[in-house]
């Protein structure tokens, strides 16, 4: 690859990030002919609806995948690299927080018999202080 090339993406990249826009905006339009179609039963006022959905999202998307479509290969490959490392992070942390509160677990309810034994015990003597 050319240094020009790589900085502003290459041609099949670019074809490839317009016809997915394409195919964005025929499936946008499928799915708010699709809505339309519904019935007045599902455009009550109990029903929540959001203005310019799925519209806005779905040029957002577009938008998106326009973008990635123009970058290099290596800037795919960072993020993806970049999202793996995160996920093991997350995974990792996860992990290690069940580990631990699973040992918290086994070890709670041992303290919670003997706390209620000493509160058993000190509510008993306040009762028999009462009857005397």
């Amino acid at each position: 690859l050319d240094p020009t090339t790589a900085a502003q993406g290459s041609v099949p990249c670019l074809i490839a990030g317009l016809a997915l826009m394409l195919v964005a905006v025929i499936l946008l339009g499928l799915i708010s002919v699709t809505g339309r179609q519904l019935g007045p039963e599902s455009t009550g006022p109990e029903i929540f609806q959001v203005p310019l959905v799925p519209w806005l999202p779905g040029f957002g998307m577009m938008a998106n995948a326009f973008m990635m479509s123009t970058i290099g290969w290596s800037s795919h490959l960072f993020f993806a690299l970049m999202s793996l490392v995160v996920l093991l992070v997350f995974v990792a942390t996860k992990v290690t927080k069940k580990v631990s509160s699973s040992k918290r677990e086994m070890e709670a309810p041992r303290e919670t018999v003997v706390l209620r034994g000493k509160r058993t015990a000190e509510l008993e003597a306040q009762l028999d202080d009462q009857e005397i």
